[in-house]
């Protein structure tokens, strides 16, 4: 299994050296993950020997919690977890971001729906409610075709007893004539008796026309009824009209006001839009001199560690592992010899992990400075790429950084502790070293050359600081002015969203009203002209009733005559004899 581990030194040896451990910091899982160890288990190996303290190593561990091959440096592999990290923070934002987008578009979808079901309800009512006009029109029609059959019969009724009457009269004409041809002679009791039994006929087939009338008025009484519901259904049709004129004017006006509008909201978009512009240069040129004071920092900071070492140099610091030369006075010759064999090979198998180490660190450093060379030059669609690359750049080579600390001070003591051992045994051996007196001298030369330099780059780096806060309140003041105008224009959106709802349910209503009175009117016109054809019927019945009504009371007025005619003549002394 793959741990993560951690270089620790104990316990140091009479030479100088000193017994490496790994302490267990974190151990591999088979689905990729990691996870911390609880346990404070130290395993000694000296295959890191060469690695400073501090220093993180990746090790293989067997089932019996050996160490399986060698350690390997950890720095770029926890360099590549940190971004895989930090890729997956970024990638669970924007995730979450869209979950929020995603929440906002779907209860906008509830509201719609919610909103269109309020309007189908609302449909769905009028559409019910003008169906039960429409079954009350139904049911008026019905009446009226039930009074028009009524009338029929009584028209067919009326022709009959006319034609019966017609009947009666010829009948009575014949008799008449019968009787103008024998006025010269006396009338038998026989012929009286049948000129009474016809105008007793012709009186019982006068059938009276009060009923007829009656009915008649009952059915004319209808139809006013019928015109007066009518008058008023054309009433509410006015109204419903105006109504629909009304809702057709606001939704006229409410579509200039959205258009209205919409125009005020492209202008300020516009605005906005090179607001945002003018704040990305600026933001842009504050990410420049930002890049520009990263850049200076790091060249303070290298030139503060040259600093340093000139000053260790200068100083002649002494070593941090002290030896007992006392003891190396003492020990046979041999193996004083062999010792510094040791420490030679010890060191020389140190020295070119440390030169690698330090060839990577300037390869770092050169990308680094790569990267903010072409962020000065770089548009404005790469740029957001190229920082993200830079920070994980710069991130990479401050690790390399302190990892290369502990590692030159572990050389360096090393390379203290065998020139210890060197120079007594040089001295044992009988040679003599010449000191270079004037190092010293030149060592100091250049470090107050360094410290130069080093004021010179603090002055520009305090200058371009300075710089990076005008610019930055600045960037401060329009952040908060695109701010407000984006604010301002949500709200302006809002009110257009909300606006152009109520238009369009000004405008659907204001079609549902225009339908329903061009339906309305219609039905009403088909209701009208029935009625009006019904009661032209029904005046040209009254019409004929009337002419009816006047013959019979004429035919009535000559049967009365004919009947005291014959009643004369029943009672003259001719009929007596």
């Amino acid at each position: 299994m793959l741990y993560l581990a951690e270089v620790k030194r104990q316990s140091k040896g009479f030479i100088g050296g000193a017994k490496t451990k790994l302490k267990l910091l974190a151990c591999q899982r088979n689905d990729q993950s990691w996870t911390a160890v609880s346990s404070e288990e130290m395993l000694p190996t000296e295959e890191a020997s060469h690695l400073g303290e501090g220093a993180l190593v990746t090790v293989h561990l067997g089932a019996n919690r050996q160490i399986q091959g060698k350690p390997e440096q950890a720095g770029a592999k926890v360099v590549g977890l940190l971004q895989s990290f930090s890729s997956l923070l970024e990638k669970s934002k924007t995730q979450q971001a869209e979950v929020e987008q995603w929440k906002q578009s779907l209860s906008y979808q509830a509201q719609e729906l919610s909103r269109r079901e309020m309007e189908m309800e609302a449909n769905l009512e009028q559409f019910e409610q003008m169906a039960e006009e429409k079954e009350q029109i139904e049911q008026q029609r019905q009446q009226v075709n039930s009074s028009q059959e009524e009338l029929q019969k009584l028209k067919q009724g009326l022709e009959d007893e006319r034609t019966e009457i017609e009947g009666a009269w010829e009948h009575l004409r014949t008799e008449q004539q019968r009787l103008a041809e024998k006025q010269s002679s006396v009338l038998d009791e026989a012929q009286t008796n049948e000129i009474q039994e016809l105008i007793s006929r012709l009186e019982s087939a006068a059938t009276p026309t009060e009923s007829l009338a009656e009915q008649l008025n009952l059915a004319l009484e209808v139809m006013n009824r019928q015109q007066a519901n009518l008058d008023h259904h054309r009433q509410q049709l006015e109204q419903q009209r105006a109504d629909a004129q009304q809702k057709s004017a606001e939704a006229d006006q409410q579509g200039e006001e959205l258009q209205q509008l919409r125009q005020a909201f492209q202008e300020a978009q516009v605005s906005l839009e090179e607001a945002k512009r003018a704040l990305q240069s600026q933001e842009h040129t504050l990410a420049r001199k930002r890049d520009s004071a990263n850049l200076l920092a790091l060249q303070l900071q290298t030139q503060e560690q040259l600093r340093e070492s000139l000053s260790d140099l200068v100083s002649g610091s002494c070593p941090s592992q002290q030896v007992d030369v006392e003891k190396l006075e003492n020990m046979l010759l041999g193996e004083l010899q062999e010792t510094v064999e040791n420490l030679q090979r010890d060191w020389k198998k140190l020295l070119p992990f440390v030169n690698d180490q330090e060839e990577e660190l300037a390869s770092q450093r050169q990308s680094v400075e790569e990267l903010q060379e072409k962020l000065q030059v770089v548009s404005d669609q790469e740029r957001p790429s190229v920082e993200k690359e830079l920070a994980e750049e710069q991130d990479r080579y401050r690790f390399l950084e302190q990892t290369l600390v502990g590692q030159r001070r572990s050389i360096q003591e090393r390379k203290e502790v065998l020139n210890q051992h060197l120079r007594v045994l040089r001295r044992r051996q009988g040679f003599v070293e010449l000191e270079m007196e004037t190092s010293a001298i030149d060592l100091e030369s250049i470090l107050a050359q360094s410290e130069a330099q080093q004021n010179q780059t603090k002055e520009e780096l305090q200058k371009l600081e300075n710089q990076i806060g005008e610019v930055k309140l600045s960037v401060e003041q329009s952040q908060a002015q695109v701010q407000q105008q984006a604010d301002e224009q949500a709200t302006r959106q809002n009110q257009l969203r909300e606006l152009e709802e109520s238009w369009q349910q000004t405008q659907a209503s204001a079609l549902q009203l225009g339908s329903r009175v061009s339906v309305y009117e219609k039905n009403l016109q088909q209701w009208q002209e029935h009625c009006e054809e019904v009661r032209q019927k029904l005046e040209a019945v009254a019409q004929q009733m009337n002419r009816i009504t006047e013959s019979g009371n004429h035919q009535l007025q000559i049967l009365t005559q004919l009947q005291q005619a014959v009643s004369s003549l029943k009672g003259s002394p001719e009929m007596a004899g």
